[in-house]
């Protein structure tokens, strides 16, 4: 819901960079209207599907990735960002949960756009070295989540070969 942006008193500059394939056009149609009634403070790119090396540069050029869906069975697109370095902002239907404790994004209530408002003000005000930090536990997650997962899959084959 792009328009939950800019309620009165909204201050923050948003620059969006959405990547969305167009297979269903009126949808499409109805985001781009969404982002072309914004304030003349946000701006808003939208961008092709592409393929998976040109999302890291992307993802290298963003402060965060917010991807606020009403489900994710993993949210491989969630791991590869904040393997990027960059914390999240999402839903809470995802299984990232607690994102905040460690410093890796925030998983917010899917209905709540106060929240997410609050939050997008909140990275827009944070100097360089806090966003630094953030993205540093961004990325520390990314791999505690990358050892957990060979952790369990080499005691899968230990049982399986033992």
């Amino acid at each position: 819901r792009l328009e939950a942006l800019t309620p009165p008193g909204h201050t923050a500059r948003i620059d969006l960079t959405i990547v969305m394939s167009e297979e269903d056009a009126e949808y499409a149609r109805q985001c781009r209207d969404l982002a072309n009634a914004l304030p003349d403070r946000h701006s808003v790119r939208f961008l092709p599907g592409m393929a998976h090396e040109e999302i890291e540069g992307i993802l290298g050029a963003s402060h965060i990735f917010a991807l606020p869906t009403r489900g994710e069975n993993f949210g491989h697109a969630i791991y590869e960002a904040l393997a990027a370095g960059r914390p999240v902002m999402v839903s809470d239907q995802t299984p990232w949960r607690g994102l905040e404790a460690h410093k890796a994004g925030w998983d917010l209530a899917i209905g709540d756009y106060a929240a997410f408002r609050e939050k997008l003000d909140e990275v827009a005000a944070m100097d360089h070295d806090t966003l630094l930090a953030w993205c540093r536990g961004a990325w520390v997650m990314a791999e505690a989540r990358q050892l957990e997962s060979r952790s369990r899959l080499r005691e899968t084959y230990l049982e399986q070969f033992s």
